[in-house]
């Protein structure tokens, strides 16, 4: 037995041997083929009139039973949608509801500044991530090749990596953020979080600098000496000098970097 679709009353209408032909196989959906005749292979559209605000209207609806009313529970790979180009599937969505994209393409949302996924993230001009009321408030942006900004106008932006995180409460993470024009790296806690170390270098072999010299690995005593100049005779003490430093000099640069208390 063969049906067609009624657009009328959004029902299948049987077709037997007293109705119209039926064209295709048994247990196909037939629609007008658009030449006035019943059909199952040519292209399928449905117009459906969505023509009175007060009623909301579902376009598509598929409602599988799985498993209810003892009917048995659809294999593992039972798909809700699977949308197929020459008989290779391109596009499922499974029972779970997951997407799955098969076919190698992208899962795209076209646009200006669209995106979409494949094994990479492709950005348009801006990946923006709103609340879920629709306000943007992170923008994710390409400032280059090889350039991934975050910015929004004037406004400070911050990043957190987190270490462990419960909920807004109780967390551990590394705040990277702009406070009043100075850059920071802070390790930050809250609740039942502990404040973590920062530590520049996991190895001695590693080469650390800072203010743009060269990086070098962790000195030892086999690093070369600072030129001494006389200032405390034999003794030193702190008019002695160091490649031009005094002691007191060192303490209180030290002391400038927050390296010393």
């Amino acid at each position: 037995m063969a049906y067609k679709f009624n657009p009328f009353t959004g029902k299948l209408d049987e077709v037997g041997a007293g109705g119209a032909t039926a064209a295709g196989s048994a247990n196909e959906i037939q629609y007008n083929d658009g030449a006035g005749g019943l059909a199952a292979s040519s292209d399928f559209t449905v117009d459906p009139d969505w023509n009175d605000a007060a009623v909301t209207f579902t376009g598509l609806k598929l409602n599988v039973t799985d498993g209810a009313g003892g009917s048995p529970v659809g294999a593992a790979g039972s798909n809700l949608l699977d949308l197929q180009s020459g008989g290779t599937s391109k596009f499922r969505v499974n029972n779970s509801g997951t997407i799955i994209n098969s076919g190698g393409g992208q899962l795209q949302v076209a646009g200006v500044n669209g995106w979409y996924f494949s094994s990479t993230v492709y950005l348009g001009n801006n990946l923006s991530l709103s609340t879920l009321s629709g306000t943007s408030t992170v923008f994710l942006e390409r400032d280059a090749n090889d350039t991934l900004a975050q910015r929004r106008g004037t406004n400070a932006q911050t990043y957190r990596l987190y270490n462990t995180y419960t909920d807004a409460s109780n967390y551990e993470r590394l705040s990277f953020n702009w406070d009043t024009d100075v850059f920071k790296i802070t390790s930050e806690a809250g609740g039942t979080g502990t404040v973590r170390g920062i530590q520049l270098g996991s190895a001695a072999t590693e080469p650390v600098a800072l203010f743009g010299a060269t990086p070098v690995v962790q000195p030892t005593t086999a690093v070369g000496s600072a030129t001494v100049a006389g200032g405390g005779g034999t003794a030193v003490d702190d008019a002695t000098t160091f490649n031009g430093y005094t002691l007191a000099q060192v303490v209180q640069a030290l002391q400038n970097l927050g390296i010393l208390a």
